[in-house]
């Protein structure tokens, strides 16, 4: 398969196909998942691990699905998020988080996102109602929710347990930030379930990116030889979305920094 490549996520054009593959004959273009090594311009993937891609998205777009969508789906069903519940998400700009806030937003639900205070606009435009980290944060909240909080998802890794207990979050409603990489390591593992579940998360994000549930932000385009410098950024700035790479870009124009639109949004 030729392919536009990311670590673990797969997306690109069937070249040849085996036995087992004939609902992907060569010339198809789909997304899938790999444990890793997939930073290649030809990859064999299992059929297992494959869905077709849409013909409405993006190739950047389907690129930064797999990972980031599954662990939001897998996050929202394990709550059991609907029309009924107040959340709050934090981290709620980022690429895990702004699936979660735009899923849960559309099974109903209302969302509170915390974030930097640059990132306020970018959050009302999702219809989530922005609230800024730091101390005094609980009552922040109360204020926003104007009601019960019914569940908080913990994308940020500090004192999630606590602010879900001061804000009367209900048992079994809490996810931590623990728990979001305890389902990432699953959904890298290599034995048939783990890769049977992958995929058909995968299949369910990829229809709900086609259905304009939700929409992925990309705030880094890197060009492959470029990689030490998207990984660099991916460490150092809270970037809002999705930080990619990909290989045969068009054109120059299409290689956006993450860095470049940190700096300018600040």
């Amino acid at each position: 398969m030729a392919k536009k490549p990311d670590r673990t996520k797969v997306e690109g054009i069937v070249v040849a196909s085996g036995e087992n593959a004939r609902d992907f004959p060569p010339g198809t273009e789909v997304v899938g998942h790999l444990r890793s090594g997939a930073h290649a311009t030809f990859i064999t993937v299992p059929v297992a691990a494959i869905v077709h891609k849409p013909k409405t998205l993006t190739w950047e777009a389907a690129g930064g699905l797999f990972l980031a969508g599954a662990t939001a789906l897998d996050t929202l069903d394990t709550l059991k998020i609907g029309a009924d519940d107040t959340i709050v998400i934090s981290a709620a700009a980022g690429g895990v988080g702004s699936i979660e806030a735009q899923l849960a937003k559309h099974r109903g639900a209302t969302v509170l996102g915390t974030c930097g205070e640059r990132n306020f606009d970018y959050l009302r435009q999702l219809g989530i109602k922005p609230v800024r980290y730091g101390e005094g944060i609980a009552d922040r909240i109360r204020r926003a929710a104007g009601g019960p909080v019914t569940a908080l998802i913990d994308n940020f890794g500090q004192d999630g347990s606590d602010l879900a207990e001061e804000l009367g979050v209900p048992a079994g409603r809490y996810r931590s930030s623990a728990d979001r990489r305890d389902t990432e390591v699953r959904l890298l593992q290599n034995d048939p379930a783990s890769v049977a579940y992958g995929t058909e998360l995968l299949a369910r994000v990829t229809h709900l990116a086609e259905k304009r549930a939700f929409t992925l932000l990309i705030s880094g385009l890197y060009a492959l030889d470029d990689v030490a410098s998207a990984y660099h950024d991916l460490e150092k700035l809270h970037s809002r979305g999705k930080v990619l790479l990909g290989t045969h870009l068009v054109n120059s124009r299409r290689i956006v920094k993450a860095r470049d639109i940190y700096e300018a949004g600040r």
